[in-house]
């Protein structure tokens, strides 16, 4: 019995040093999460989520392609934004978690529309990342000039 709820507990941990693709997965599920987060997936934000998934990770734009739709599919399957969250937290520095930030805002911008839901999500994520409000801030002025 006692094995039984170890392994229940255990199993669920993620590995120490997680997989190459882990992180740009995480990152893309993130971005999923904003796309999808007004109830509608447009494909200027799909297209964007791939096209920002490249450029972090510098990878060909048929991989990005993959790992834009593990994300999409990781986020649309999602009830826990923490787990995802704390894996970037391990894996990227402030500045890169700035940058997402940044990145976040310009799925939700790539509609035309910011959505109440789209602006409480990147505010709920900005705090899971830890990232200060001022630097949020700073990320989404950025993203809405360019």
């Amino acid at each position: 019995m006692l094995d039984m709820l170890k392994q229940l507990f255990e199993g669920d941990r993620q590995p120490s040093t997680p997989s190459a693709e882990a992180v740009p997965v995480a990152v893309a599920t993130l971005l999923g999460e904003a796309a999808l987060s007004d109830g509608t997936l447009v494909q200027e934000e799909e297209r964007a989520l791939a096209r920002l998934v490249a450029q972090r990770f510098d990878l060909p734009e048929t991989e990005a392609k993959a790992i834009a739709a593990k994300g999409l599919a990781k986020a649309r399957a999602s009830t826990d934004l923490w787990r995802t969250a704390r894996l970037v937290n391990d894996s990227m520095s402030e500045a890169e978690k700035i940058d997402l930030i940044g990145d976040l805002w310009r799925i939700v911008l790539a509609d035309g529309v910011v959505d109440d839901f789209e602006a409480a999500l990147i505010r709920k994520l900005a705090g899971l990342l830890y990232i200060r409000d001022q630097d949020a801030g700073r990320a989404r002025k950025q993203a809405t000039r360019g």
